[in-house]
């Protein structure tokens, strides 16, 4: 089962500052390949953009640069991009473009969550940011409807939150709400029909939160 990040026509994810400006024509996706996973993206207008620097991480916290790409300056027109990671030697890993203006300010775009080819009844797809101050929002693709449980553990394995929602065919969304909580890392863990998944989240101070901006029209 290949999964790719599918997106509504308007999405936009901001701190209260724009660092090196982009707006998205098609949202980041991936489309996995023999030799690899290919991440291609598209933009209608760039402002003083020097470059795209794509990330991987395998746990969603601790990321690495694993490529680059140039961007198109200051552009109003279309522009396509790609980048070919062959480093898979595992099913599953997360990915975010990380965008550089020629005053090198930087943001990041949403985290996207890729399983390679499986045949799980439900997948994660993409993400907000893992390392939040506060909320921590997951967008899951189901191919089965059901009762999905979901709970919030810290590292002293104390169940935090625990929830439960009926899901749909298709995509689907949790969100949780980590205000309460201590600064530390916590997992999200899904149960559905007996197939359990998780995810970790890294509560930060609001001054630690990664600048994010991810503009699709």
């Amino acid at each position: 089962m290949k999964k790719t990040l599918i997106l509504s026509a308007f999405l936009w994810i901001s701190t209260t500052a724009i660092f090196a400006e982009c707006v998205f024509y098609k949202p980041v996706q991936i489309k996995e390949i023999k030799i690899g996973n290919v991440i291609s993206w598209s933009t209608l207008t760039e402002e003083g953009h020097e470059k795209f620097v794509i990330e991987k991480s395998l746990d969603g916290i601790h990321f690495t640069d694993i490529g680059e790409v140039e961007g198109s300056g200051d552009s109003d027109e279309v522009n396509k991009y790609a980048f070919l990671d062959i480093r898979t030697g595992v099913n599953e890993a997360y990915y975010r473009l990380r965008m550089i203006d020629f005053q090198a300010d930087e943001s990041l775009t949403h985290t996207i969550f890729y399983t390679r080819e499986t045949s799980n009844d439900y997948v994660f797809t993409s993400m907000s940011s893992p390392t939040t101050a506060k909320h921590f929002t997951l967008v899951m693709e189901s191919q089965v409807k059901g009762k999905l449980e979901y709970s919030v553990i810290n590292q002293r394995k104390e169940v935090l939150l625990k929830n439960a929602r009926i899901i749909s065919e298709g995509r689907n969304m949790i969100s949780v709400n980590l205000e309460a909580y201590p600064l530390g890392t916590y997992k999200l863990v899904t149960l559905l029909n007996n197939e359990m998944e998780e995810v970790t989240i890294k509560k930060v101070n609001p001054d630690d939160h990664p600048d994010i901006q991810y503009v699709i029209k």
